[in-house]
């Protein structure tokens, strides 16, 4: 009951206690002290230590810390609380970026533990799908399904059809069946819970996108920003604006995609987010307006650093566009047979991964004027 006067009377008559807030309720000590206690506590029997980091991490999650709290009920070897925290702070983490602590939680826990817990198991789809690890997030999606309860939640149900949706472009081939689905789920309840809420707005608007509604995934998209300024949910932010980017470009609205491509761009550089597929997009579209913009040099600088970032999350419809780019920009600057060979091979590799139509025709545009100008005729009509 005396710790919070013991632990200020340490901090004002020895240095081994430094306050870390204004209000001094919290405190750091020093490594070799807290090396030598911990070493101390864990002589007192591993029960003693399990139980206090119980205690810790019911006081973290309190304080609204939850990456604190999951590194403490990791340590208390306590699953049933894991599990609790899991089902309370997945979400937040994920739309404030915090991937990595969510990640190494998951693992902690067992992939066993994972799998048949569908709150989890969706949880895990989305930590993959940031991760680029499409796959993995469609086995998580399957494991979700096979041991839905027959009890659910709205909010369980909520967090699958977002999944689902995000999904949904490899999940479900069929332009139909998926559009059907989109309106389908478009008409379910938002959850009240902000984090969940976002997660919401952000699910359809991807899928609205993907089926070329444009204004309907613009008033989601915008739904899930609001939210995301609200509640500070950073990493949620950054990716709406790189979708409203993608909706501009697609408008013809290319003062508004700079300027949404750069504010993603900053946030990221902001948080270490560099070399995530979303900062990886933005560079993309930043390089076709300099590329419409008669600035090959920095068009070919911006497509050559999307494509060294981060090479394994690079999708192939992003690839594509990122060659696509540097392949004219390099055409544009003298070096045509080298420009053109780049443009021919970025389609090659694209192969049948579909792209937008308004994609499609710029690349050919690109490709069919360097062709005819160094009278390949052939190559042009193909």
């Amino acid at each position: 009951e005396d710790a919070g006067s013991l632990l200020d009377h340490l901090a004002h008559h020895t240095s081994l206690l430094t306050p870390t807030t204004p209000t001094r309720d919290t405190y750091r000590i020093q490594e070799l002290l807290r090396t030598y206690l911990t070493a101390d506590l864990h002589r007192q029997g591993p029960t003693r230590a399990a139980d206090l980091h119980t205690t810790a991490a019911h006081w973290w999650a309190e304080q609204n810390q939850p990456i604190n709290a999951l590194e403490h009920a990791t340590r208390s070897h306590n699953p049933a609380l894991l599990t609790e925290l899991l089902h309370r702070h997945a979400i937040p983490l994920i739309l404030t970026g915090d991937h990595g602590p969510l990640r190494r939680t998951l693992s902690s826990l067992g992939a066993h533990a994972t799998a048949t817990d569908p709150w989890l198991a969706l949880t895990s789809a989305l930590t993959q799908l940031e991760a680029g690890d499409l796959p993995a997030a469609q086995t998580d999606l399957r494991h979700a399904r096979k041991h839905w309860p027959h009890h659910n939640t709205p909010d369980l149900t909520a967090l699958r059809t977002a999944v689902e949706q995000l999904t949904a472009p490899t999940e479900n081939p069929s332009p139909t069946a998926a559009t059907t689905d989109t309106c389908s789920a478009t008409d379910l309840d938002t959850p009240t819970e902000p984090p969940l809420a976002a997660l919401t707005h952000l699910a359809r608007g991807t899928a609205l996108l993907e089926h070329h509604d444009h204004a309907g995934a613009r008033t989601e998209l915008d739904a899930a920003l609001d939210l995301a300024h609200r509640h500070g949910f950073d990493y949620l932010t950054m990716q709406c604006q790189v979708l409203l980017a993608v909706i501009a470009r697609t408008s013809g609205e290319i003062h508004t995609m700079l300027a949404r491509s750069n504010e993603a761009i900053s946030s990221a550089a902001r948080h270490g987010w560099q070399h995530s597929t979303w900062s990886i997009t933005a560079t993309s579209m930043l390089a076709h307006a300099a590329l419409l913009s008669a600035d090959p040099p920095q068009a070919q600088h911006l497509a050559a650093e999307g494509l060294t970032a981060h090479p394994g999350l690079l999708t192939p419809p992003l690839r594509f566009a990122l060659h696509t780019t540097h392949g004219a920009a390099t055409y544009d600057q003298g070096h045509r047979a080298n420009g053109l060979a780049e443009l021919q091979q970025a389609r090659s590799e694209l192969g049948e991964h579909p792209i937008s139509a308004e994609h499609a025709a710029t690349a050919a545009v690109l490709e069919f004027h360097a062709a005819l100008q160094l009278g390949h005729t052939t190559a042009a009509r193909t």
